[in-house]
């Protein structure tokens, strides 16, 4: 394979078999460099650059219970929807009005359980504080002992 590569005059690396070949010139190299690099840092990252701050300062978390609560309010209003629009259209005799009264619950539930309303935030997590790492080697050593010793029992 190689010997037919190079009689057909293209230079054989393991780069241009993995997917891309090193460029030639130097403007490819630095387009590379640029793909290279947003690859690196991920696209969420690239994209964040262009959110303006006014958006990046809206809270976009909800606690377990708000969570919780944002479920059953979903399932209640779609079921209760779903109930209307069935005995509504089986009255008409339509089906498309089931539909349309069950999408107009569906839309409902969204507006109210999609964003993070501040009901949904009332009972925030409570964090454990982060342990403070020992740089001493003395205590690092003695608890080492302390866990050979365990070990031992």
């Amino acid at each position: 394979m190689y010997e037919i590569l190079q009689r057909l005059g293209q230079t054989f690396n393991r780069k241009s078999m993995c997917g891309y070949s090193l460029p030639s010139s130097t403007k490819e190299h630095r387009w590379f460099l640029h793909v290279k690099k947003r690859k690196k840092e991920g696209n969420m990252e690239y994209l964040e650059k262009f959110v303006p701050e006014s958006i990046k300062k809206l809270p976009v978390h909800m606690d377990f219970e708000g969570q919780k609560k944002a479920e059953r309010l979903f399932q209640i209003i779609i079921g209760l929807f779903g109930v209307v629009g069935f005995v509504w259209g089986y009255i008409c005799q339509q089906f498309s009005q089931t539909m349309y009264i069950l999408i107009a619950g569906f839309v409902l539930s969204c507006l109210l359980t999609l964003p993070p309303w501040p009901m949904y935030r009332r009972k925030p997590l409570q964090w454990q504080k982060s342990r403070e790492e020992n740089t001493d080697k003395e205590s690092s050593s003695a608890s080492q002992s302390a866990q050979k010793t365990k070990k031992k029992k």
